[in-house]
C-alpha cells in the first residue's frame, strides 16, 4: 500500500468527517514538512532548536506562547510566524500533535486513558478525546482495545 502524503495531509487538515486513515497513516502525514512554505532565516534556527527542546522536555506541563518566545527573544507574533516556517505547523498544533503521539504511546503500554491524558499534558481526558478523534478519528478507548488486541493476535499467529 502506498501512502499518498497530500491527500493524507489534506483529509487530517480538513474539519468535516471524511474518512480517516489508520493511526499509523495519520502521525506519518502529520509529521512530514509541508513543502509550500520556505524555509525560515538560517540564524533563527538554534533558537527554534532550542524551544523544541524545551517543549519536549516539558511536554506535559503548559506550555504558554510568550514563555516559548521568550526563549527565542522574539515577539509572540515573530515566533509564532518563524516557528511555522521553520517546523511546518503552529506552535500549538506542534505541542498537540507531541501530546497525542505521547498519549498513544502510554495506552499502548497498557496505562488507563485517564492516566495517560494527564501524563500527556492534556488538561483531561476529554480533553485528549477531542483531540485523538480530530486527528486519528478514533477515540482514545477504541485505539486502547485496538492497541492491546494486536499483540495477543500477532502472538497466535507466531
Amino acid at each position: 500500500l502506498l501512502l499518498q502524503p497530500g491527500l493524507i495531509r489534506h483529509l487530517l487538515l480538513r474539519r468535516r468527517p471524511y474518512p480517516v486513515p489508520s493511526p499509523v497513516q495519520a502521525a506519518y502525514a502529520w509529521s512530514m514538512d509541508s513543502p509550500s512554505r520556505p524555509p525560515a532565516p538560517a540564524r533563527s534556527a538554534p533558537a527554534i532548536q532550542r524551544v523544541l527542546r524545551h517543549i519536549d522536555a516539558n511536554l506535559n506541563q503548559a506550555l504558554a506562547l510568550s514563555e516559548l518566545a521568550a526563549l527565542t527573544g522574539l515577539s509572540i507574533w515573530r515566533f509564532a510566524t518563524v516557528f511555522r516556517e521553520q517546523v511546518g505547523v503552529s506552535p500549538h498544533r506542534y505541542i498537540c500533535r507531541l501530546r497525542l503521539e505521547r498519549a498513544q504511546a502510554l495506552i499502548r503500554q497498557g496505562v488507563p486513558v485517564a492516566s495517560a491524558a494527564s501524563e500527556a499534558g492534556f488538561y483531561d481526558q476529554s480533553h485528549l478525546s477531542r483531540h485523538f478523534k480530530n486527528v486519528f478519528g478514533i477515540t482514545p478507548g477504541q485505539y486502547s482495545i485496538t492497541a492491546t488486541a494486536a499483540p495477543s493476535r500477532r502472538q497466535r499467529s507466531a
